[in-house]
């Protein structure tokens, strides 16, 4: 093998390289970002759920107590939307990606040079289509969480004892 191949060769494992961190670094992000969002709900599905089993048990208006209760499935919804969210944008257009890179690593130097521009433009358009995808079921969502709202504000007035639902009037 020749020096000029050897360098070319070296080259390419060192791309291979950088791209290979660059994906275990946003994998790395992804992982922090998923933590953060379960600390989140953790800490305030926790709080609202001691809170309302402390009213239950210090037998607290039932109005505050139903209140509580939609607040905690209000926050369930929201976790189940978002992992939605991610579960289809990453079934959809993470991983056929990343099964993709591996076949982007037996290219040679040139062809990988051919292909860098129509990669670049690839990923312009995915990162616009998520864009959209994100939008898109952040509005139907919005929609429903407000529909649902109304439901359980409904079953929560129903659900209220007469003399409380005379003094909301």
């Amino acid at each position: 093998m020749s020096k000029i191949n050897v360098d070319n060769v070296i080259k390419v494992l060192n791309n291979g390289i950088n791209y290979l961190l660059k994906i275990q670094t946003q994998w790395r992000v992804m992982a922090r970002f998923f933590t953060d969002v379960k600390d989140i709900v953790c800490d305030s599905l926790t709080k609202n759920i001691e809170s309302l089993s402390k009213n239950i048990e210090a037998e607290m208006p039932r109005n505050l107590i139903l209140q509580e209760a939609v607040q905690a499935t209000c926050y369930c919804i929201q976790v189940s939307n978002s992992a939605n969210i991610y579960s289809i944008t990453s079934r959809k257009y993470i991983v056929p990606e990343l099964s993709a890179v591996g076949e982007e690593f037996a290219l040679t130097q040139e062809e990988a040079k051919k292909r860098q521009s129509s990669i670049d433009k690839r990923l312009r358009s995915i990162m616009d289509e998520i864009d959209g995808f994100v939008k898109e079921k952040q509005e139907e969502y919005r929609a429903r969480a407000k529909d649902r709202m109304d439901m359980y504000a409904k079953n929560l007035i129903k659900a209220l004892p007469e003399n409380t639902k005379k003094n909301r009037k």
